[in-house]
């Protein structure tokens, strides 16, 4: 509401707000509920901009932040903070005093936002997508995928301590009926090492996700080879 109030919004930018509104991927059970309504539109409008337009989604982005942080001067006035900025921690946080389940914490929304940026074009059913995302950041997936990672990318000192902390952080219990425990912190292992290097070193980031990025392309080549 306030956004659509603060006029930020182009005529195409509007158009891709009501079509998230009336999107028929909504569950049909809350399609009629104003606020998921809005919640989709919301969302729709945010993925349009950050796939076409960096430099808009960076002033939705700031104009966001001015409103969370009940900031009204500095929501009228153009700021230059990137859009890398402020989609990470404030840049006094220290990655060395922040616990390994904060870490997985955004290492978890990294690997998903990874995962679907990759699945989602071209266009298929937004059920069939999601199985498939689903299927890859499932806890027995990341568990693969840390082996592989293991045997292949070589991790340096802090790196290891990093994934040793993130594995030994959750307690077995935390594991579902589904996951084995080992799988269990395998993924909170590698969870909390992409956490880290996404706050700590961005282009050891960069060099691990391209890494799982070729590791994943190898494996969707040879599932299609079987079929």
């Amino acid at each position: 509401d306030k956004l659509v109030e603060a006029c930020l919004l182009s005529p195409k930018e509007e158009q891709v707000l009501m079509r998230g509104r009336n999107s028929k991927t909504q569950s049909r059970y809350r399609r009629n509920s104003p606020a998921y309504q809005d919640s989709t539109a919301f969302e729709t409008v945010l993925g349009y901009l950050y796939i076409t337009d960096v430099k808009r989604c960076q002033l939705l982005f700031n104009w966001i932040d001015a409103y969370l942080d009940g900031d009204d001067d500095r929501m009228n006035i153009p700021s230059s903070t990137t859009l890398d900025e402020l989609l990470r921690p404030p840049i006094m946080s220290n990655v060395n005093q922040m616990s390994p389940a904060d870490l997985a914490f955004i290492g978890d929304v990294l690997y998903e936002m990874f995962i679907r940026c990759r699945h989602v074009w071209p266009p298929r059913k937004t059920a069939d997508m999601q199985v498939q995302v689903v299927s890859l950041v499932r806890a027995e997936h990341q568990s693969e995928l840390l082996e592989k990672l293991m045997e292949s990318f070589p991790l340096s000192t802090k790196e290891l301590q990093a994934l040793s902390r993130g594995r030994n952080a959750f307690k077995a219990t935390s594991a579902n009926q589904r996951t084995s425990i080992r799988e269990f912190q395998d993924a909170s292992a590698l969870k909390s090492l992409l956490g880290y290097l996404y706050i700590n070193d961005q282009y050891r980031c960069e060099d691990m996700l391209n890494w799982i990025d070729a590791y994943l392309m190898r494996l969707q080549q040879q599932q299609e080879q079987k079929k």
